[in-house]
């Protein structure tokens, strides 16, 4: 399996505003292959008006790995509103899976949030994927709670997991 160095010119950075169209398509991509992985369906993403986009590429810390000009991979950090800063939309391209993009990209969002002076993070993970939660957990991430039968982006129901990263910890 390649790593990641054998990626040529690939860069880890923050969305703008202006690439609402690049965000909007990684999103529909991501909904596409995995919607057991995430809570929103392919109808309601196809849906989305543009200003919607843009202001979730606006307000929001989404971040990308960048390859040849396409988002390769992508994770968000926001804080809901109870005050929690939450880990979201954690995806990379099926074709670049395996080569270590997603472990650096969550290290990016952890420094960032550090950075922030954010003491926690959160995440929300479907207990069949398996590949993601051993992500998490080899980065500190341990599993505070279990949502029983959640329904996900493909209409099925699943055990979904909330994972915490205690900053200090690590």
């Amino acid at each position: 399996m390649e790593s990641i160095e054998n990626i040529p010119s690939y860069t880890i950075r923050q969305v703008t505003e202006p690439e609402w169209e690049k965000l909007r398509d990684i999103r529909t991509r991501l909904i596409e292959e995995s919607p057991q992985a995430f809570g929103d369906n392919i109808e309601q993403t196809r849906r989305v008006p543009p200003t919607t986009w843009e202001g979730l590429a606006r307000n929001n810390l989404i971040f990308v790995i960048e390859n040849d000009q396409r988002f390769i991979a992508t994770a968000g950090l926001r804080q809901n509103t109870d005050g929690v800063w939450l880990v979201t939309g954690v995806w990379t391209d099926p074709e670049y899976r395996g080569r270590g993009l997603g472990r650096k990209l969550l290290k990016h969002v952890i420094e960032v949030a550090r950075t922030k002076g954010i003491g926690c993070l959160q995440l929300d993970v479907n207990q069949i994927q398996i590949s993601a939660i051993k992500l998490y957990e080899s980065l500190g991430f341990e599993k505070i709670f279990t949502l029983e039968n959640e329904i996900y982006g493909d209409g099925k129901r699943y055990n979904q997991d909330n994972y915490q990263l205690d900053l200090a910890k690590i």
